[in-house]
């Protein structure tokens, strides 16, 4: 078994940003539910830090389990493979 260094282990757990979630983000999909745009904002801003910490939570929870985190990384860990290599 290979011994990673230091430096190694830290490269290979570096975490990356994937996405977020804001206020605005919640605001559209009330209004993609008929919400009028104005009662949107107004229902958004009553939304408190840790509300929306726990829906970012409950989200990528959400993401990983229903696999969409994990195939959309095979296919792209493919994509990016191969146009490394010069496959395109």
């Amino acid at each position: 078994m290979r011994h990673f260094t230091k430096q190694e282990i830290n490269k290979l757990n570096k975490p990356f940003k994937i996405t977020s979630v804001c206020r605005l983000d919640m605001v559209e999909v009330y209004t993609k539910q008929g919400v009028p745009e104005a009662e949107a904002n107004d229902k958004v801003l009553n939304y408190t830090n840790d509300e929306m910490e726990a829906i970012a939570r409950q989200m990528a929870d959400a993401y990983c389990e229903t696999n969409g985190f994990w195939d959309s990384l095979e296919v792209l860990v493919e994509i990016f493979d191969k146009e490394r290599k010069g496959d395109k």
